[in-house]
């Protein structure tokens, strides 16, 4: 029988890259997202293309109930679940003082909230199956990014709860991969929420390199992975350096006219 792998955030960007990855692998799919129509052309070829089969379930993660109603669709389906990773998450850039509560509450709803859902309700099949959670992150989830309060404090929480969770379920065999991206060519930019964006477009690493990468440190049953590696560097300038870190990222970003 073949492996089962959940996804969320699958209609594009990295989640779609591991749509690829996973099904070169021999894995069923089950691809979710809000976008519909996209996930089913994902769907049609990748089963054409891998021989695999692939189920598409239009979800906001951001709902309890839409969380769960994909895990049981999941398993009604394929009656098992090896690999959940929680992709789906939404970029917020504002200054925290003019930070709209909506936007904040959003952007927890989905990124930290839709992560803990899906876990939850998926943790007793990828028990069952010794299996993985991969939380798809970010750098930012590790350090402070100016003008990324929300995003950034999203993320943390996240990190808190993969880490946490790692520990927790190590013993009954359970793998817990944190992923940290740094900047990914996804079109994040473009469909965050808040008034501020980056001055200047930095040229980021293509989503099916890191999607690759995900795939080894999976097979690895690896803790964490930092990508590009360059990153931590950066992460290491913040805890060396931080108010240099901080003066210099400030000059990154621009108000939206």
């Amino acid at each position: 029988m073949k492996k089962v792998v959940v996804i969320t955030g699958a209609s594009k960007g990295i989640g779609r890259e591991l749509a690829y990855v996973f099904a070169r692998k021999g894995f069923d799919l089950m691809i979710a997202s809000r976008s519909l129509n996209l996930l089913k052309e994902l769907g049609k070829e990748i089963e054409e293309k891998h021989g695999v089969k692939v189920l598409t379930k239009s979800t906001d993660v951001g709902k309890r109930e839409e969380c769960k109603e994909l895990i049981d669709y999941t398993v009604d389906s394929f009656g098992r679940i090896d690999v959940l990773i929680n992709n789906a998450g939404i970029g917020l850039y504002s200054p925290v003082a003019e930070m709209k509560e909506d936007d904040l509450e959003k952007v927890f709803y989905v990124n930290f909230f839709g992560s803990f859902y899906c876990t939850k309700y998926a943790f007793p099949y990828i028990k069952e199956a010794r299996g993985s959670v991969i939380n798809i992150s970010s750098v930012a989830g590790l350090i402070p990014v100016p003008f990324m309060g929300g995003y950034s404090a999203s993320k943390h929480a996240m990190n808190a709860l993969s880490f946490t969770l790692a520990m927790e379920v190590k013993q009954e065999g359970v793998h817990v991969l944190t992923v940290c991206p740094g900047v990914i060519n996804t079109g994040f930019v473009a469909s965050s929420l808040g008034n501020y964006r980056p001055k200047f477009k930095v040229r980021g690493t293509h989503p099916s390199k890191l999607a690759e990468k995900v795939y080894e440190y999976y097979v690895k049953r690896k803790r964490l992975l930092i990508y590009p590696w360059y990153y931590r560097l950066i992460l290491m300038s913040y805890k060396l350096f931080p108010d240099i870190y901080g003066a210099i990222y400030l000059r990154f970003w621009k108000k939206k006219s």
